[in-house]
């Protein structure tokens, strides 16, 4: 995704994006960067639930490898978000 938007950035045509379309893609790469360099700080999370958090997204990634676009994912939004009462323990 960075790359994508290095890549128009770098070899767009200078008239094709300015103004509402320099706003939309700034935001965007602002976005982007934020998700990169987060941690338990900027989420405010204990930095346990956290890795908890990021292990459990990582066990699901490697288990969605080989699915194709027909095959259907179940998630259970309980298991991977916690409550409100487990992020303020």
């Amino acid at each position: 995704m960075k790359s994508n938007l290095e890549y128009i950035r770098l070899f767009r045509h200078a008239d094709r994006l300015d103004g509402q379309d320099e706003y939309y893609l700034t935001t965007l790469e602002s976005a982007i960067e934020f998700i990169y360099k987060m941690g338990p700080s900027d989420l405010k999370l204990d930095p346990a639930v956290y890795n908890s958090l990021i292990k459990n997204e990582s066990i699901q990634e490697s288990n969605l490898v080989g699915l194709s676009s027909n095959d259907s994912i179940s998630i259970n939004q309980s298991e991977v978000i916690p409550s409100t009462a487990e992020t303020l323990q």
